[in-house]
């Protein structure tokens, strides 16, 4: 079996470590006078934490619907303007004939990172 590349990793790997913290671990009711607030800063000092965002993919394994992007590049975006705009290439001096460079997404309500 061989390794995969961390690039080609499971996009849900993540879900296989991590640490729950809660307000009561890290500083207790204050306000009942139980303990003491904690420092912020050693708060920090042990807390850690857990980058949960997914990226959004064009045709991501493991989407129930599949994102789909559809990516313009600036020679592309360049000849988009061109109609738009009614102009020239010459128009278009600064970037060189040029235009914009965009992705067009098609997504559903519960692609990648998101809240419910």
């Amino acid at each position: 079996m061989t390794r995969k590349k961390s690039a080609e990793l499971d996009r849900r790997d993540f879900m296989r470590t991590g640490t729950v913290v809660t307000a009561a671990a890290i500083g207790g009711n204050v306000a009942s006078g139980d303990q003491q607030a904690p420092d912020p800063l050693s708060t920090l000092k042990n807390l850690r934490l857990l980058d949960l965002s997914v990226a959004i993919e064009h045709q991501a394994p493991g989407e129930l619907d599949k994102p789909w992007i559809r990516y313009t590049d600036h020679e592309q975006g360049g000849e988009q303007m061109k109609s738009i705009f009614n102009c020239d290439e010459d128009d278009l001096s600064f970037s060189e004939g040029c235009g914009w460079a965009s992705e067009g997404l098609r997504v559903g309500s519960h692609t990648a990172t998101h809240i419910d």
